[in-house]
């Protein structure tokens, strides 16, 4: 069982560049992948993305890829030999035309300095030289993350299963009750009849089925089997290694039902106690189900 909290983070370092690749995830609903990246990456988000959710079957992740260019290979200088060429020409006519004499001839240093001879020229990048180092840093940064995800899983699947051993506690005792529960409702009821009915001749055989009706009524057998079937769908949940979390959520609003069921037949202060503890552990369980994936 996994978790939806996790954080994962990987890197390639190569001759050329580097890349990290941090990926954090939360609790959702559904599998929601934001991609930050540079853009000269993007041909490869749609792939980055399909990788993620290969691996991951619930949470929002949001995912931050960084890339460093070694900056002597981000460019190149170039020589504009013609330009060089007709700067050098201009200066050997004027030299030689001119009354300056005394002074040096034209240098090839000088010649470097003039406008437009050298050009510095930012290489245009290939994004498949980083493709193979992107998705390395990519699988190193899942796997952490799955990791730290099965680690959160088993936290919560632990804490979970103590909260589970607790409600069967509680539920036992519920159900221990349930026979006196009813008897005590049904001698209140009848009770009430006669003390209401009281110059009234009542026909007993009438009293007594009036009577088995509304404790039938009362009774919460039905209730306490189906929360122990909803236990034993619950262990087998929890111990499977397929994504369980929407499973479990949908088991933890049938635990609701049945104790709010439970709740609703009893006038018992005892039992409405019990009932309350119930709630809030099963509360308790439907807070962990969030973050599972």
């Amino acid at each position: 069982m996994n978790s939806m909290t996790g954080y994962g983070r990987g890197e390639f370092v190569g001759e050329t560049y580097s890349i990290k690749v941090e990926i954090r995830s939360v609790n959702n609903r559904f599998t929601d992948v934001n991609i930050r990246l540079p853009h000269i990456l993007f041909p490869f988000e749609e792939g980055i993305r399909r990788a993620i959710k290969s691996a991951v079957a619930r949470g929002k992740l949001d995912v931050y890829i960084n890339l460093k260019k070694d900056p002597s290979c981000a460019a190149t200088v170039q020589l504009n030999k013609s330009l060089a060429q007709a700067y050098l020409n201009a200066l050997e006519d004027f030299y030689h035309e001119s009354k300056f004499h005394s002074m040096p001839r034209p240098r090839f240093i000088d010649i470097l300095e003039m406008d437009g001879v050298l050009e510095l020229v930012e290489g245009e990048d290939d994004e498949n030289i980083y493709k193979a180092g992107l998705f390395q840093a990519l699988e190193e940064a899942l796997t952490n993350l799955l990791e730290m995800r099965r680690n959160e899983g088993e936290n919560l699947k632990a804490s979970m299963i103590n909260d589970r051993s607790a409600l069967e506690g509680i539920i036992e005792q519920v159900a221990t009750r349930a026979p006196q529960v009813i008897e005590d409702n049904r001698r209140s009821l009848k009770d009430r009849v006669e003390r209401e009915l009281k110059d009234v001749a009542l026909d007993e055989g009438r009293l007594a089925t009036e009577l088995a009706i509304m404790s039938d009524k009362l009774a919460i057998d039905e209730e306490i089997q189906r929360l122990y079937s909803h236990l034993n769908q619950f262990d087998s949940i929890i111990q499977t290694k397929e994504p369980a979390g929407r499973k479990l959520d949908f088991l933890i609003q049938e635990f609701n039902r049945e104790i709010n069921t439970i709740g609703s037949k009893t006038s018992d202060a005892d039992s409405l106690n019990l009932v309350v503890e119930m709630k809030s552990i099963v509360e308790k369980l439907r807070e962990q189900t969030q973050n599972i994936e």
